[in-house]
């Protein structure tokens, strides 16, 4: 008996009209903090620390989404800054940079006590 063909493959997906598909391969890259305080006093100065992040990482809309989210319960800041500008990636040498920084400098720099 022969063998059956192959499957043809899907179509690929339409995009949506006045989307642009750049083949930008994006960077992820993941930091895990754990702050002092409370989930309340995160939430209270979450904005200014999302700004201490962004300019210690360099990471700048469009080019770079920066997420944060807080585990309830702890205050475990899981950064994830998503970096799509192509190339010698600056945001992951500054997380580097970061993550090599003393605590009480890296507490002093976000505005909020990292343990």
């Amino acid at each position: 008996s022969s063998p059956m063909p192959p499957p043809s493959p899907p179509p690929p997906s339409p995009l949506q009209p006045g989307a642009v598909n750049e083949s930008v391969p994006a960077k992820e890259i993941t930091l895990v903090l754990k702050a002092g305080g409370t989930v309340e006093e995160y939430e209270a100065k979450a904005d200014s620390i999302k700004a201490s992040l962004r300019q210690e990482l360099q990471c700048f809309s469009p080019a770079c989404v920066l997420t944060v989210t807080v585990k309830a319960g702890s205050v475990i800041l899981t950064v994830v800054a998503t970096d799509t500008s192509g190339g010698a990636s600056q945001v992951e040498s500054a997380a580097v940079v970061l993550q090599t920084k003393a605590l009480d400098a890296m507490s002093r720099v976000l505005g909020v006590t990292i343990e």
